[in-house]
């Protein structure tokens, strides 16, 4: 039973790793994507890199929280239940992100400004 110990914790520390590495490289492009688009369609672009990997991150994520479930318990409830209140706030958002960024990019394929629509309700 011990000798799975190592092996375990080399997995987890590849996978959160990972995920840190690939959610680094979104949040930058989210970062600096005004700064790199100088017009709307240099910034879709930007944003049209991390496309194909939102779906990816949220898998390393979750393989990540359950090896440590499975291979660390007491591990896993000490982090998971001390952090309960950063999660419990930042999974809607995670979960949010990719559907968000889909719509947009729809929108701009449209030839609609984002948020065009809840401009004509506006008062004033």
């Amino acid at each position: 039973m011990s000798s799975f110990v190592p092996f375990w914790f080399i997995i987890i520390a590849i996978l959160w790793t990972g995920f840190f590495i690939l959610e680094g490289f979104d949040f930058g492009v989210g970062m600096l994507h005004d700064a790199v688009g100088t017009d709307d369609a240099s910034r879709r672009a930007a944003i049209n890199t991390i496309g194909p990997l939102w779906d990816g991150n949220e898998v390393w994520l979750i393989v990540a929280g359950a090896a440590m479930f499975a291979a660390f318990p007491g591990w896993y409830a000490t982090m998971f239940s001390g952090m309960y209140l950063a999660i419990v706030l930042r999974v809607p958002r995670q979960a949010g992100r990719g559907p968000l960024a889909d719509h947009l990019g729809r929108a701009a394929d449209r030839g609609q400004r984002p948020g065009a629509a809840a401009d004509r309700h506006r008062p004033g």
